[in-house]
């Protein structure tokens, strides 16, 4: 994705130095430096020569096919480029603008980070590029460092800067002010923000939800819960004491789950919050699978995905009996080394067998190696593997293994180290033994995991996106 100018430089013979900055009234041109502002990238398509001029029978040197160029305009059937300080005029068809690169890949790793003095950022990897001034401080995302340069983001736009003058933004610590954090509520669906920018990261929160407030600074409040810290609009939160009265606290109906019944809806139908037409309603389709736990009257209670509520007795039925299933093969203790399974299948059989999850903690796991790796250990290069281990945790990750007899590059290896990083990291590793195993369980696994253990760039909402594909793509798939 790097652009390396190839220089024309080392083409051009000292008889041939006539190819300099000289502009010709062609273009009428009287400043080359306010069109290199908005050069494009482009690429020679054919084997060619540029001209001193745009006139055949000027100056001219040939530059093969592929040669990199930056393109300044374009007039006519000509096309003034340039490379390396070298400008020349060519056959416009000859020539043709550069796909702008796919960072996208990049951006899933970025590192919040700020510029750490008065610089200017570049185009591409060169200062002969593109360039404006940025001021020290300023936030960006950094993608990636190679050699003395540093790939930037800042409001969808790339760039490049030394890499000497920028640097990872240290996470803010906000112990100080939990001391004093008053109990608050949020009085309205809103969204929560990064920073104190409507311009930043965000998600989406419902009114009622319960956090911590920890500051106000005119119309912006800062704000906490379940460990993640996060700005809002003043307006929009209040302290418990001020605060309308909760909701209610739904009816528990847990305790009737272990006598439930399977059962089906026979009828496209609407299922309420309580046995009242008036209450909250969504609707299932005919054929959908629940588990039965009540009937009383023209009432049915029934649960679905760790939701329950109330539909008409007539539209669901007890499913019918399942013809038994055969005894399942059992699975191979060399599972690892089985050609029988997919590289997700043994991650999950190793974080359920060797690391003693439940479905839940492991489905929480899975979505976000799908995420990082897609079970891919040999994905990836400067970040590596199936959770995309960089810098000093990827040395860690060949270390380990070369000690315990592994491939750094096996699945096997590399599941046993990640086991042994959560291991060191007993909190992350003590959440996940503890979440429930359900459906809301796995969310709150692949959360928690993409916060603490992954760490990437967008946090919440990369968390909140994997707690998503846990609880509904991977825990009905393993439950």
């Amino acid at each position: 994705m790097k652009y390396t100018p190839v220089s024309m430089k080392k083409v051009i013979s000292a008889a041939a130095i006539l190819l300099t900055v000289a502009l010709l009234s062609a273009f009428a041109l009287a400043d080359v430096s306010d069109l290199m502002k908005d050069a494009q990238a482009a690429v020679v398509t054919a084997n060619t020569r540029v001209y001193k001029s745009a006139s055949t029978s000027s100056a001219s040197i040939r530059v093969a096919k592929g040669t990199q160029v930056n393109l300044l305009a374009v007039k006519g059937s000509w096309a003034l480029v340039e490379n390396g300080g070298v400008y020349a005029y060519m056959n416009a068809s000859q020539v043709s603008a550069a796909s702008a690169p796919d960072y996208s890949e990049l951006m899933k790793n970025a590192q919040a980070a700020v510029i750490t003095a008065n610089t200017r950022v570049y185009k591409s990897a060169s200062t002969s590029s593109a360039s404006i001034r940025v001021a020290k401080g300023t936030q960006v995302n950094l993608l990636a460092v190679k050699g003395s340069w540093a790939l930037v983001e800042n409001g969808g736009v790339y760039a490049y800067v030394k890499a000497s003058q920028v640097s990872a933004a240290s996470a803010p610590d906000y112990s100080e002010l939990m001391k004093n954090a008053q109990a608050a509520v949020i009085t309205a669906d809103t969204r929560v923000y990064k920073s104190a920018s409507a311009s930043s990261a965000s998600l989406r929160v419902a009114k009622g939800t319960q956090v911590n407030l920890l500051a106000v600074r005119g119309s912006w409040a800062l704000v906490e819960n379940g460990g993640v810290y996060a700005y809002m609009k003043a307006s929009e939160v209040t302290v418990a004491d001020d605060a309308p009265s909760a909701p209610e606290t739904e009816p528990d109906y847990s305790s009737l789950l272990p006598s439930a019944k399977p059962a089906v809806m026979t009828a496209d139908a609407k299922v309420y919050k309580t046995a009242d037409t008036s209450s909250d309603s969504r609707t299932l389709a005919k054929g959908t699978s629940v588990n039965l736990l009540a009937v009383n009257g023209d009432w049915a209670l029934i649960e679905r995905s760790g939701s329950y509520g109330f539909t008409a007795a007539g539209s669901v039925a007890l499913a019918p009996a399942a013809t038994p299933a055969p005894t399942p093969t059992p699975v191979p203790d060399d599972y690892l080394h089985s050609d029988k399974y997919s590289n997700e299948q043994k991650c999950y059989l190793f974080l359920t067998r060797e690391m003693k999850l439940n479905t839940a903690a492991a489905c929480g796991i899975l979505a976000n190696l799908r995420r990082e790796s897609n079970f891919n250990p040999t994905s990836g290069s400067s970040y590596y593997g199936i959770v995309q281990w960089g810098g000093g945790r990827k040395s860690n990750l060949i270390s380990f293994c070369s000690q315990n007899g592994y491939s750094y590059s096996s699945l096997e290896g590399q599941l046993h180290f990640l086991a042994y990083e959560l291991k060191q990291n007993s909190s992350v590793l003590e959440y996940l033994q503890s979440v429930p195993d359900s459906a809301k369980g796995a969310y709150d696994a692949a959360y928690h995991f993409c916060y603490y253990y992954e760490r990437p760039a967008n946090k919440a909402a990369s968390s909140a996106s994997r707690g998503e594909l846990a609880r509904d793509t991977y825990y009905p798939k393993y439950a």
